[in-house]
């Protein structure tokens, strides 16, 4: 983050305002994605490809795919293939709290998101972890739930403004995000730490150690955790139809 203001996320505010889902399968045309012309817009597709249309600009996205669209921006998915096509959209403002000198009252001013216009790609099964925590919770009956699913947001942002803000220079941290994300998109498949470690080319031992201290849980581990997730996720589909 290079804007002024951006060095310290703690002074800033993210309100999370509204969250939709939508899911089509076989879309034939394109998918208007316009949420209100007053706050950012945050789309994570979570399931599906196709080509998004923005103010003049086309990006290819596909399941992983996060972009923050401008407050008043229009936005088009034109989805590809027969598949379905699942995606979130979060609309939400950012402010910083700013004390006037004279009379000593606070207002909040809406600030400039940085990077938005720049499509981003995390691993799509975290993505849709999130994004159905976080609308699970905006779109709850009870106040509590709806108080809870801003902290669900900001665990989304989280890993946006991770990805976003890490430094190339530690090749060891990068190759154990490369290995994360690996694990993350390959969790179904007979893994094993010896596979992993020849992966990324960094000896068992030390890569269950270094995987633990980096992450707080042993690769194998977390495996097992992303297999879990994904029978609860068909469960309650398959609940749902």
């Amino acid at each position: 983050m290079q804007a002024d203001g951006w060095k310290e996320l703690d002074h800033l505010w993210f309100k999370l305002r509204r969250a939709k889902r939508i899911a089509k399968s076989n879309a034939q045309v394109g998918i208007s994605l316009s949420q209100g012309k007053g706050s950012y817009t945050l789309l994570a597709v979570t399931e599906g490809r196709g080509v998004l249309l923005t103010d003049g600009q086309a990006f290819g996205v596909e399941e992983g795919t996060i972009y923050v669209a401008e407050p008043a921006a229009s936005m088009t998915l034109l989805p590809e293939g027969e598949a379905t096509t699942e995606l979130y959209l979060f609309s939400f403002d950012v402010m910083r709290d700013r004390t006037r000198e004279m009379a000593g009252e606070s207002r909040a001013e809406l600030l400039p998101m940085p990077q938005a216009g720049k499509p981003l790609r995390i691993p799509p099964v975290s993505l849709s972890a999130m994004s159905r925590a976080a609308y699970g919770s905006m779109t709850g009956q009870s106040g509590l739930e709806r108080f809870r699913s801003q902290f669900m947001f900001q665990e989304l942002l989280h890993r946006v403004f991770n990805e976003w803000m890490a430094e190339p220079s530690d090749e060891l941290n990068i190759a154990l995000e490369h290995l994360r994300t690996y694990i993350e998109q390959h969790y179904y498949e007979p893994l094993s730490v010896k596979r992993l470690a020849g992966l990324s080319k960094i000896s068992p031992r030390h890569l269950v150690q270094m995987f633990k201290d980096k992450y707080k849980v042993e690769p194998m581990e977390y495996v097992r955790t992303l297999r879990v997730q994904r029978r609860k996720a068909k469960t309650m589909t398959a609940g749902q139809a």
